[in-house]
């Protein structure tokens, strides 16, 4: 099987942007990666790449994340995802390879635009409200590899200091891409040609998400906040006009 191929070569590239995101913010690899390398290697390849190097490098952010987190808030949201994700994963197979490249597009710029308006929800958490976020969280994880969304502008909206909502998205992470990895593995969509793409682009996405966590620390809340979602405003537009 032929690996280094134009393909891969851009795929590395939209890999070391996506990385250098993830670090900085704790999220947005994922929403970066998926609409652009499904435009390169369609939907269900796209999910299952990013699923493996998502998960690498949610793992390596996790050790500094964990004692901030606020599990009250998180546990229940990630057990939710992980329940409806497997449904998600049935409809990733079945639908239309562009219908699903679209239906991706459309929502990583829906989020990141919401998300820059300012919008906020100052409401209480109540558990119908956290029950539908899981669960629609959860059918988005599967369906798109992008379950994040719902969580992350339910979280981002709310006020409070970024350092602890970067550790609750990392956290949550840490467990939905563990549950989506092994619905995949199950589902058999992550082959030989998946594991090699991987291994070529996990050194470079490990290094990067670490060199992202490094500026972290010079930004302030309202750049952490723009930077982040300016870049999936991008990645999502590119992904409906390609």
């Amino acid at each position: 099987m032929e690996v280094l191929t134009l393909e891969l070569a851009l795929a590395a590239a939209i890999a070391a942007g996506a990385a250098l995101a993830k670090g900085f913010a704790g999220f947005g690899g994922g929403m970066i990666m998926v609409p652009l390398l499904a435009l390169v290697y369609g939907p269900v390849e796209a999910v299952a790449l990013v699923t493996i190097l998502e998960g690498l490098a949610t793992y390596q952010l996790l050790p500094q994340a964990l004692p901030k987190t606020e599990w009250r808030e998180i546990a229940p949201l990630a057990a939710l995802t992980a329940l409806f994700t497997p449904v998600g994963v049935w409809a990733l197979i079945s639908v239309d390879p562009a219908l699903m490249q679209r239906l991706i597009g459309g929502l990583v710029v829906a989020f990141a635009l919401i998300a820059l308006s300012g919008w906020r929800y100052n409401g209480p958490t109540r558990p119908a409200l956290t029950l539908g976020v899981g669960s629609f969280a959860g059918l988005l994880m599967g369906g798109t590899g992008l379950g994040g969304p719902p969580v992350l502008l339910y979280m981002l909206a709310r006020a409070g200091a970024a350092d602890r909502a970067r550790a609750g998205i990392i956290s949550y992470f840490a467990i939905t891409i563990t549950v989506l990895l092994a619905t995949l593995l199950w589902q058999g969509t992550i082959g030989t040609p998946t594991l090699w793409r991987s291994a070529a682009l996990t050194p470079l996405f490990l290094a990067g998400t670490w060199l992202g966590s490094r500026f972290y620390g010079r930004a302030n809340d309202q750049m952490f906040r723009r930077v982040a979602l300016s870049l999936l405003v991008v990645a999502g537009a590119t992904a409906l006009v390609g």
